[in-house]
């Protein structure tokens, strides 16, 4: 039966993995101008320090409002160029 600590451990493990996708999305030259936005449970202090660090352009915890999430979105797509439809309005 699994207990508290194997969540706490099993959490660990898909943070850590979180970081290395937003760390290999930047070495890669295709994509390092892609925007990366966390969107995460895990509203811990300095959350949004470390993944930062890690290359996100920004971070959402949960609980999320639609218009908050469509906002980040927008503001880092008016940021990007060459994106094939990349069109905001608003």
């Amino acid at each position: 039966m699994a207990g508290q600590d194997d969540a706490d451990d099993a959490e660990g493990v898909i943070g850590a993995l979180r970081y290395e996708a937003t760390r290999a999305i930047r070495a890669d030259p295709a994509l390092a101008q892609l925007p990366v936005v966390a969107l995460t449970a895990n509203a811990l202090t300095g959350e949004d320090d470390r993944c930062r660090a890690a290359g996100c352009n920004d971070y959402i915890a949960k609980p999320y409002s639609k218009a908050h999430l469509l906002e980040v979105v927008a503001r880092l797509l008016r940021g990007v160029r060459g994106v094939a439809g990349a069109r905001v309005s608003g």
